[in-house]
């Protein structure tokens, strides 16, 4: 079969959502097909130019639906297998076998053999289902009642239209053909796909002969040429096709096309969106679809796809998983995709300077004044500020706060009717900020802590282990969570006592670190109190969380009664005045220090 144009396809996939044959998607083919009669010389010896097949054959040949038999030959008068004629369907799809590869489904058919890829396939498609007790019968003879059911299930799987119908008449032996094969018979009879043997007759049993699947393989592959092109050709404005409903009078289909040689059924399900086709699939009675149309199948610009329906008013849903027990027409619901506008009113800063200021646009001369317009809100508690305007003539504004924003509050500005910030839309009348508070190591460290700078001289002794030279915090760190204690030799050690806090540090003095740029990694930094001294020699423990106040300084909280709240943020109270019932809710003790001025 020649290779359909890459430029077709392209065409077609525009035109068409669902390619029904998957070759149609990858092969191209000449429209400008030349008489048989002129193509190559004739290999076979056995086939001549005075033989009604004779066309047929070479067509098969040259198209590489099937080849001859040996060197030379053809065997015209041959039997067809059931492997040989899905092989040729599968040529005539222009499958890839290599697509097809793996495990099989029937018993009797070998993964590795020369035909497993296109019996693969057909059983994916539905055109079919074997012999019964999970076998294929490779070798089985085809009747011509059997490939008359292969060649209806191929057409309606992949939505190809028959010829017009031209013949009226049926096979005077109509009654011989099987239940499962009328229907297939009847609709390749009266097109003219399937003939009669000369009297009328269709002899549905006998066993098909290779010339004759020749002749039929040109008729099919010209009609799927035929039907192919038409798509092409067909201009986008032209209506698709439009399916109609069975009508009450048509005679119900008691017996669906059914297997080969087995008695189950096969039923058509086509899936439509309105009057256009999405795609057709076939399933056994009793038996859910194992395909359906694809994602990409049922896309629409601007709607949702929400599911398949049996009826065109899309009331009554129909489920792929449920078992098909009838041939059916279902239809795609779709619902609108509703696009709301977004309409921004606001946006935000963060970090912000304190300097902060926004341009601020008079878009009406029906605003009000500008300081009535322009409000300034609080967002975290703290202390208001006063806005600083500046008119900046021509309906442009500059506003900031007088001395600046706080560092670390979060404000929010609202602009009234009539006013904009500049360079945002309209409808934003809302600016959200931040100002950034640069982070500030404020913890108080107690003034009773005695400093001393280790030195090569000082080494220190943990336990039973050797003596270290640097004093680090993880040495401090017992397992049991019990206290760790030390020594070291110390020349001043007489100017210290029991109890006393230590901070042994090794290069920066902790009060001129700055704990916000640097992390002192490499700068040993630890807290111990001294146990007892004896001589130069000085006896520590480690400190714990219980022992936080030893180290850094906490501010008593004293609650006082008063009569009115001091203006501004200063004032003075009376020492006697300290709230004890306060301080005892607080689980401090009463009658705290107080230092009086």
């Amino acid at each position: 079969m020649k290779r359909r144009i890459v430029s077709m396809l392209l065409v077609l996939c525009m035109l068409m959502p669902v390619l029904p044959i998957q070759a149609l998607a990858e092969a191209t083919q000449n429209t400008e097909i030349s008489a048989v009669s002129e193509a190559a010389q004739n290999p076979f010896s056995d086939v001549s130019e005075t033989d009604w097949f004779y066309e047929s054959v070479l067509y098969a040949f040259q198209n590489g639906l099937f080849n001859g038999v040996g060197e030379n030959s053809f065997l015209p008068e041959g039997s067809m297998t059931r492997a040989m004629f899905v092989t040729v369907m599968g040529r005539i799809a222009e499958i890839n076998p290599d697509d097809h590869k793996g495990a099989q489904e029937f018993s009797d058919v070998p993964a590795e053999s020369w035909y497993a890829p296109y019996v693969k396939w057909a059983k994916t498609e539905g055109i079919t289902l074997g012999v019964g007790n999970g076998r294929f019968d490779p070798d089985g003879l085809l009747t011509r009642e059997q490939i008359a059911v292969f060649i209806v299930r191929f057409f309606d799987t992949f939505g190809i239209p028959y010829p017009e119908a031209t013949v009226t008449s049926t096979p005077k032996d109509l009654d011989s053909v099987s239940d499962y094969a009328v229907e297939a018979v009847l609709k390749l009879w009266s097109c003219g796909i399937f003939q009669g043997v000369g009297n009328g007759n269709f002899n549905p049993g006998s066993n098909v002969t290779r010339a004759e699947v020749a002749a039929l393989c040109k008729r099919i592959d010209e009609i799927v040429e035929k039907w192919f092109v038409e798509a092409v050709t067909e201009e986008p404005s032209i209506s698709p096709t439009v399916i109609p409903e069975p009508s009450p009078a048509a005679k119900p289909r008691d017996n669906a096309t059914r297997d080969d040689e087995d008695d189950t059924v096969i039923y058509l399900v086509t899936f439509m969106d309105g009057d256009r086709v999405i795609g057709r699939y076939s399933a056994r009675s009793g038996y859910p679809l194992s395909n359906i149309p694809s994602a990409s199948s049922t896309a629409k610009d601007g709607y949702i796809f929400a599911g398949w329906f049996t009826d065109k008013d899309c009331t009554v849903p129909f489920y792929t998983d449920d078992p098909v027990t009838s041939d059916r027409i279902v239809y795609a619901k779709y619902e609108e995709i509703i696009k709301e506008e977004l309409n921004i009113t606001s946006f935000s800063l963060f970090d912000q300077s304190s300097d902060l200021s926004f341009e601020i646009q008079r878009i009406s001369d029906n605003a009000e004044d500008i300081n009535s317009s322009t409000v300034l809100t609080v967002m975290d508690g703290t202390d208001p500020v006063e806005l600083d305007i500046t008119d900046g003539g021509n309906g442009n504004f500059i506003v900031k706060a007088k001395g600046g924003f706080r560092e670390g509050s979060s404000y929010r500005l609202t602009l009234g009717d009539g006013y904009i910030f500049k360079d945002k839309a309209e409808s934003v009348r809302t600016a959200n900020f931040t100002i950034k508070k640069e982070q500030v190591y404020s913890l108080v460290m107690n003034n009773d802590i005695i400093y001393i700078q280790d030195t090569d001289e000082i080494s220190y002794k943990i336990g039973t282990s050797d003596p270290v030279d640097i004093l680090k915090p993880e040495l401090l760190s017992g397992e049991t969570g019990e206290k760790v204690t030390g020594t070291f030799e110390y020349e001043n050690a007489g100017d210290l006592n029991a109890n006393d806090i230590l901070c042994i540090y090794e290069k920066t003095h902790p009060g001129n670190r700055d704990y916000v740029n640097n992390d002192y990694s490499d700068d040993a930094e630890v807290y111990v109190e001294v146990v007892s001294v004896s001589g130069n020699t000085v006896t520590f423990r480690s400190l714990d969380e219980s022992d936080t106040e030893k180290i850094v300084f906490i501010p008593d909280t004293i609650p006082f009664k008063v009569a009115e709240l001091p203006n501004g943020y200063s004032g003075t109270v009376s020492a006697a005045n300290v709230d004890n019932d306060a301080r005892i809710a607080m689980k401090l003790n009463e009658n705290p220090e107080v230092e009086y001025l």
